[in-house]
C-alpha cells in the first residue's frame, strides 16, 4: 500500500489565531494527524516568529486572509516533498489549488463553510452577492477529492448545481473530554455574534421570558448587544476560550441556536456532549424542539415548554449526550487517511508509478 507520509495543510488561519470553529478543526485535524505518525505542515498567515502550534509545525506568511489568496509562490517551497495537500475553505483553495497543480501533488479540500445566499443576510445585497460568487468559484475548484462535514452541507451544494461527484462526508469530532453534564440552571447561546446565528431572535425570545435566566458567550459584534443593557435576565460573558465555553455548556439546561445555515454546527455538538436539551434550527440530529430560525416567539414558547416539562428536558439532554458520543476525532482521522491513501495511489497510478 502507498503510504502517505506528509501532508501539507494550508489554511487562512490556525491557533492562536482563531476567527472561529475552523480553526478549531483544522488544529484538531493536524493534532490526530500527527498522533498517527503523519508529519504535519501547516501553511497559514500570522508571525513569522510564531514556528510551532501545540507540537505542530507552522509556517506563517505575514499577510491578511485576502491577500493569502496570491500567496502561492510563497507556499510552494514548502510543499515539495508534501504527499498530499490539505486545503479549506476559503481563503487557501487558490494558492493550495496553484500550488498542487504546478507540483503534481494531491489536493484535498474541505468545506469548512458554505452559505450560498445566506451571505447576502450577513454582508448586504450587493457585497453579500459578491462572496456568494466568490464561494461558488472556490468550492468547484478542481481537486482529487472534496469533504464535506456533513450530509446536509453536501445536499446544499447540490442544491445550488454544484457536483458532489466526486465528493465525500467526513463529520468532525469535537474533544468529549471537554464535555461533561453538570448542575443545570440556565438558557444559554454560544457562537460567532452575527446575523446568521439568531442572535437577534435569542435576545427578542429572553425579553419575551424575563423569569428566565440567559446566558450569552461568543465573539465578534452585533447591533443586538445593545439591547442587553435593558434585558437583566441575560447575562453575556465574552468568548475566551473552548474550555471556558464548556464550563458554561456544563451548567446549561437548555442551548439555543437559531442558526440560519451551517455546514456541521460545533456548537449544537458541544452543547449536546454537554446534556443540553436542544432548541435550534439545525440540521443535526438533536432531542429538543426543532424551530423556525427566524421566529423569536416559537423559539420563545418551545424554551418555555422544555422549562414546563423538567424531566423531558432531562431526558434529552441524556439522548443528546449518547449522540455526541459519535462524533469522535478518532473515526474522523481512519476516514480522512482512508482518502489521503486513496487520492496518492490515484495520483501514483496516473503517473504510471503504480501498476
Amino acid at each position: 500500500m502507498t503510504m502517505v507520509k506528509h501532508v501539507v495543510m494550508i489554511h487562512e488561519r490556525f491557533p492562536p489565531d482563531y476567527a472561529g470553529g475552523g480553526e478549531y478543526v483544522v488544529h484538531q485535524m493536524a493534532k490526530h494527524l500527527q498522533a498517527r505518525g503523519i508529519r504535519i505542515t501547516v501553511l497559514t498567515t500570522g508571525d513569522p516568529e510564531q514556528t510551532a502550534f501545540d507540537g505542530i509545525k507552522t509556517i506563517r506568511i505575514p499577510c491578511s486572509v485576502y491577500a493569502f489568496n496570491l500567496r502561492a509562490s510563497v507556499l510552494l517551497p514548502y510543499c515539495h516533498d508534501a504527499d498530499v495537500i490539505q486545503a479549506f475553505t476559503y481563503h487557501s483553495v487558490i494558492p493550495a489549488t496553484r500550488v498542487a497543480s504546478t507540483l503534481n501533488i494531491p489536493l484535498v479540500k474541505m468545506m469548512l463553510a458554505l452559505f450560498g445566499k445566506e451571505w447576502r443576510t450577513m454582508k448586504g445585497p450587493v457585497v453579500g452577492r459578491l462572496f456568494e460568487w466568490f464561494e461558488r468559484k472556490l468550492v468547484t475548484m478542481p481537486a482529487a477529492k472534496d469533504i464535506y462535514i456533513s450530509d446536509f452541507s453536501q445536499r446544499y451544494a447540490e442544491s445550488m448545481g454544484i457536483s458532489t461527484a466526486e465528493s465525500v462526508v467526513i463529520e468532525p469530532g469535537i474533544s468529549l473530554e471537554d464535555y461533561t453534564p453538570g448542575d443545570k440552571s440556565f438558557v444559554m447561546f454560544a457562537g460567532k455574534l452575527n446575523p446568521r446565528k439568531g442572535l437577534q431572535q435569542v435576545i427578542t425570545a429572553a425579553r419575551s421570558l424575563p423569569q428566565v435566566e440567559f446566558v450569552i458567550t461568543g465573539w465578534g459584534s452585533h447591533t443586538a448587544m445593545a439591547e442587553l443593557n435593558d434585558l437583566p435576565n441575560v447575562r453575556f460573558e465574552p468568548f475566551t476560550n473552548r474550555l471556558a465555553m464548556a464550563d458554561l455548556l456544563s451548567r446549561a439546561a437548555i442551548f439555543v441556536f437559531p442558526t440560519r445555515v451551517e455546514t456541521f454546527g460545533l456548537a449544537v455538538a458541544e452543547a449536546m456532549a454537554s446534556g443540553c436539551a436542544i432548541v435550534s434550527s439545525s440540521e443535526l440530529p438533536f432531542a429538543g424542539i426543532k424551530v423556525d430560525a427566524t421566529d423569536s416567539q416559537a423559539i420563545a414558547e418551545a424554551i418555555q415548554q422544555l422549562i414546563n416539562d423538567p424531566e423531558r428536558m432531562k431526558r434529552d439532554g441524556q439522548k443528546n449526550r449518547e449522540t455526541a458520543l459519535t462524533y469522535n476525532w478518532q473515526s474522523h482521522t481512519d476516514d480522512l487517511l482512508a482518502v489521503y491513501q486513496q487520492v496518492k495511489q490515484s495520483m501514483m497510478s496516473e503517473n504510471g508509478l503504480v501498476t
